[in-house]
C-alpha cells in the first residue's frame, strides 16, 4: 500500500471521527443529521466543522437551519461567558433579523437593547461590544453590517441619479408621449398621475408616495 493510500485511510479515519463527535456533540441539542451534514459540507472538513462548532457556535451554525435559541444553549454548553462579546453580536443580529422580516432596516437602540435583555436576562444599556464586522451601530440605531453597506450603495446610486440628464430627450414633445402611453395602457390618469409621469420623464430618480389605490402601481 502506497504512502498515498495510507494518508488517505488516515484521513478518513479521523474525518468518521470528527463526524461521530459532531453527532455526540450536537445531537442532544436535537441537531438532525441533515443539519450536521451541511454544518460539515460549509466548512468541507469534520474535524474543522467539530472545532468551529465548540468555538463559535454562532457564526459555525448560522448556515444551518438550526433554531437560534438552540445554537445559543449549545454556546453556552460550550462554556461560552453569558456576556461573551460574541453572544451579544450573535443576539443583536437575530434580532435585527427579525424586525427585517417585518420589514425594517434597522432597530432603534432602546427597543434593540429592551429586546436584548429580555433574551438574556441582564439589561443592554450600550454598544461597546458591536463588532462592525457584523453590525453597524449609527446614531439612530443599528445595522446588519451588509444590509447598511447596502443602503449606502442605493443611495449614493440614487444621488448619481439626480444628476443625470432627462431619460426623454429636450426636444421630444413629453405631454404628447406621456399621453400615447396612457391610451396605449387604456387608462385615463388623475392630475396627480400625470404630474408624477411628468417628473420621472424629467428625472432620473423620483420617489412616488400614496395611500392604498391612489394609483402607484398603474404609474409604474
Amino acid at each position: 500500500i502506497g504512502k498515498k493510500s495510507v494518508t488517505g485511510l488516515i484521513d478518513g479515519l479521523k474525518g468518521n471521527q470528527a463526524k461521530r463527535s459532531l453527532i455526540e456533540w450536537l445531537g442532544p441539542f436535537g441537531v438532525s443529521m441533515g443539519m450536521i451534514n451541511k454544518l460539515i459540507r460549509s466548512f468541507a472538513n469534520p474535524e474543522i466543522a467539530l472545532a468551529r462548532s465548540h468555538e463559535n457556535p454562532y457564526s459555525s451554525l448560522s448556515h444551518t437551519e438550526v433554531p437560534f435559541r438552540v445554537v445559543d444553549s449549545i454556546a453556552l454548553a460550550a462554556k461560552m461567558e453569558v456576556n461573551d462579546p460574541r453572544r451579544l453580536n450573535a443576539v443583536a443580529a437575530h434580532i435585527i433579523k427579525d424586525e427585517m422580516r417585518n420589514g425594517h432596516c434597522y432597530v432603534g437602540y432602546k427597543s434593540l437593547y429592551a429586546a436584548m435583555g429580555n433574551f438574556l436576562n441582564f439589561p443592554i444599556v450600550d454598544a461597546l461590544w458591536a463588532d462592525p464586522s457584523l453590525l453597524a451601530a449609527e446614531t439612530w440605531g443599528m445595522y446588519l453590517r451588509h444590509v447598511r453597506d447596502w443602503e449606502l450603495a442605493v443611495s449614493k446610486w440614487l444621488r448619481a441619479c439626480v444628476f443625470e440628464e432627462s431619460i426623454i430627450a429636450d426636444d421630444a414633445d413629453e405631454t404628447t408621449m406621456i399621453s400615447l402611453a396612457f391610451n396605449e395602457c387604456g387608462v385615463v390618469p388623475s392630475d396627480k398621475q400625470r404630474e408624477a409621469i411628468e417628473m420621472a420623464a424629467e428625472h432620473r430618480a423620483v420617489v412616488i408616495t400614496g395611500g392604498p389605490g391612489t394609483g402607484k402601481t398603474t404609474i409604474v
